[in-house]
């Protein structure tokens, strides 16, 4: 009889036990699952994309440089989101790159080194200095791109691990190329500046140029007048006619179509002006463009004095 009690009572605590230990793993499968889910969902997030103004864009640092504090570059989802904030960006609006910035909390190169800075290693346009992070990285779809405008050198590096770094020239249509639509032009292009730069006047240190920007993903023609102070009672003056009507011009990469531009003019007491009549993905392969500029006292009827800054490549 006390055997069987026995049996009886070994059969009920080993059957608890099990239950117990059933509970247990059931309770770390959900927990397991849980975790599972929570990982997916922060995943998902991890691809989230903003849209600004139409843009799919977003901060990236997952392409692995071995650098312990690389900083983050702008990710565009596609060429057509880049493209499209290039126009944005080069559009008249004042503070359009500030706010695309501001939107995204982006540090750009813009924002990190100074126009001094940028411009000892070439990123002379505002617009390519806000799309590059202080590295001069950016990504564009599946390639991660690394400027290095001083040396004259485009890195490509593809995110899916399938190829190897690609080297170019600033020169070079690094679209075009990785479309396998043009090949690499051994021949160097076009490499025009000029600038005046700490021009005294009432006051004020003037800076004036004209630029053209080669970045292999970016290219412009570029007109600028700007003074260290702001405010004041010298008023800057910017206009771009050329010598004659049609002087002013210039011809992308693999296209015979000669685009003019238009004349263009403006003034006025804020800290610096522009004129930006190209801007693009596209090399160019001619051009003239011509800028006058001008600095006047408006108080005591003085002024600089107009002068004009030339840049010409090609015939």
């Amino acid at each position: 009889m006390k055997k069987n009690i026995l049996l009886s009572l070994t059969i009920i605590v080993l059957a608890l036990s099990v239950t117990i230990q059933s509970c247990k793993k059931d309770d770390i499968d959900k927990n397991n699952e849980d975790n599972k889910e929570v990982n997916n969902m922060q995943n998902i997030d991890n691809e989230h994309f903003e849209c600004i103004n139409g843009i799919n864009v977003k901060l990236d640092n997952s392409y692995d440089f071995g650098e312990r504090n690389a900083s983050e570059w702008l990710y565009f989802e596609t060429r057509n989101d880049y493209t499209n904030a290039i126009e944005q960006l080069s559009s008249d609006v004042d503070d359009a790159i500030s706010s695309f910035e501001s939107a995204l909390s982006f540090s750009s190169m813009r924002v990190s080194k100074t126009e001094k800075q940028r411009e000892s290693i070439n990123i002379d346009d505002d617009v390519l200095a806000s799309l590059l992070n202080n590295e001069g990285r950016i990504r564009i779809g599946e390639y991660v791109f690394q400027i290095d405008a001083s040396n004259d050198i485009l890195l490509v590096y593809s995110t899916d691990g399938s190829a190897k770094v690609q080297c170019f020239s600033t020169d070079d249509n690094v679209f075009d190329i990785l479309d396998g639509t043009d090949t690499k032009n051994r021949s160097r292009g076009c490499d025009a500046k000029n600038k005046l730069k700490d021009i005294y006047f009432n006051g004020s240190y003037i800076d004036c140029k004209v630029v053209y920007q080669k970045a292999g993903i970016y290219f412009s023609l570029l007109s600028k007048i700007s003074e260290n102070v702001y405010g004041g009672s010298n008023s800057l003056h910017l206009y771009c006619n050329g010598f004659g009507n049609n002087d002013n011009y210039f011809v992308k990469n693999n296209e015979s179509i000669v685009n003019t531009i238009e004349p263009y003019s403006v003034s006025g007491y804020d800290k610096s002006y522009k004129y930006r009549p190209y801007q693009g993905i596209k090399r160019l392969e001619r051009f003239h463009f011509s800028t006058y500029f001008n600095v006047t006292d408006d108080v005591n009827h003085r002024e600089l004095g107009t002068f004009s800054l030339r840049i010409d490549c090609g015939a």
